[in-house]
């Protein structure tokens, strides 16, 4: 009997022990599927996060993957709008479908050494679209490597900077326009004193020497040429005086034209009276000719007109050594023209695209 109850005694521990070993693998298993569950559940967030990065990257980026020798195997609708390809006419192709020839060999390999080296690489690059223009990207290449840190796949994200380019491009050349302009401003003010000064010393010295005049020693005709000398300097310094006033008035959006009846021919007779002079100083030919038959009058700017052609007929006097200078006139329809030809030195092709530019001359010595 005593040894049925402790068989039974037995068995009860048995079985509470069996117990405690179900209570504990139930509890591990349920702690394990706890942890798997949010592990799931961190994994799907972490999922949802990369999707939507990954579509937001696709939306505002230029993507594209290439294997290890640079085989395009994906791309983007980014890539396709800026580059003008499909996505068929893309795939399996390389980057050098889309080649500039904008940037040297040395470019290209320093960019595949770095990724091949597992590094990411970045740049501004100028790719060429389908029709043949260009365009710029902001370009980062990223390696992806296998477990001995290869690369087996290149991802590419690109971002459209040719707007801004562009900008940059016009800043820099508006730059270096002013910069031109200030540096002849400089120049034509330097000569521009050399050409006040001329006529000044001019009219001081002859009006020095008639107040040493002793009328008994000297003619009358004398004093006269002396006094016509320093008349005709005089108005040249006027005429430079004036020539700087209507540039500040240009500079300052302030210059006015007159629109009033003007007899063409007659701003050409007074053009050559007033150069006439200049020219027979130089053993020049000045002559005019009406080519066709001009109206008598047209509606212009009688002082702009002539200061224009004093300006062009100065210059071509200036820079013809010998032979002539030949003003034409004549008229097509409602229109008037006023032609300056010379036989002097003439311009090259970079001075005459230079020759609207402020303050722009062929020959800054001059």
């Amino acid at each position: 009997m005593g040894s049925i109850v402790e068989a039974i005694e037995h068995d009860d521990d048995a079985a509470v022990h069996s117990e405690d070993e179900l209570g504990t693998l139930a509890a591990t298993f349920n702690a394990r599927r706890a942890e798997t569950h949010e592990a799931t559940a961190r994994l799907e967030e972490a999922l949802r996060e990369i999707n939507a990065l990954q579509t937001a990257l696709d939306r505002h980026s230029i993507l594209s993957v290439t294997d290890r020798t640079g085989r395009i195997i994906e791309a983007n609708a980014g890539f396709c709008q800026v580059s003008g390809y499909t996505r068929e006419e893309l795939l399996g192709q390389d980057h050098r479908l889309v080649n500039s020839g904008v940037h040297p060999k040395s470019f290209w390999s320093s960019m595949w050494r770095t990724v091949c080296a597992g590094e990411a690489w970045r740049s501004e690059v100028c790719n060429r679209h389908k029709d043949g223009t260009l365009y710029w990207v902001d370009s980062t290449i990223v390696p992806m490597c296998d477990g001995d840190g290869r690369p087996v796949k290149f991802v590419s994200i690109r971002f459209d900077i040719t707007a801004r380019k562009k900008i940059m491009a016009e800043l820099d050349e508006a730059r270096a326009s002013a910069e031109s302009a200030n540096a002849a401003k400089s120049v034509f003010l330097a000569n521009m004193s050399h050409e006040i000064r001329t006529p000044m010393t001019a009219i001081l010295g002859f009006a020095d020497l008639l107040s040493e005049f002793d009328s008994r020693e000297h003619s009358v005709h004398e004093r006269r040429t002396h006094v016509e000398t320093i008349k005709r300097n005089g108005e040249h310094l006027l005429s430079i005086i004036n020539d700087i006033l209507d540039l500040s008035k240009i500079e300052a959006g302030k210059m006015s034209v007159e629109k009033v009846p003007t007899d063409p021919r007659a701003v050409l007779q007074e053009v050559i009276d007033l150069m006439s002079v200049k020219a027979q100083a130089k053993g020049i030919t000045l002559e005019s000719i009406i080519a066709t038959p001009v109206p008598v009058q047209v509606h212009s700017d009688p002082v702009r007109l002539r200061q224009v052609l004093v300006n062009l007929v100065g210059n071509a006097i200036k820079f013809t050594e010998m032979g002539r200078v030949r003003v034409l006139l004549s008229s097509r329809g409602a229109v008037v023209r006023y032609e300056v030809r010379d036989t002097g030195i003439g311009m090259d092709e970079e001075q005459v695209e230079s020759l609207f530019g402020a303050f722009q001359q062929a020959d800054p010595s001059t």
